[in-house]
């Protein structure tokens, strides 16, 4: 569990540093709605759709569930 946890984490760095810099314009915008955001650039992804499983989750912590 410790190493899927790792690969989840090293999976989070890499689009930090590889798609958040190409994105960096619709991150700041703030018309922008986070979920749908990293939802178009995560959930398709053969690279990151893994992330995307992960960040969902997150956000929707972050919003309570009612």
């Amino acid at each position: 569990m410790l190493q899927k946890g790792m690969q989840i984490l090293s999976l989070y760095k890499k689009f930090l540093e590889e798609v958040v810099p190409q994105n960096k314009s619709k991150f700041l915008d703030s018309s922008h709605m986070l979920d749908q955001l990293y939802h178009r650039l995560l959930a398709g992804s053969d690279d990151y759709g893994q992330l995307w499983s992960i960040v969902k989750l997150v956000l929707l912590l972050s919003h309570g569930c009612g």
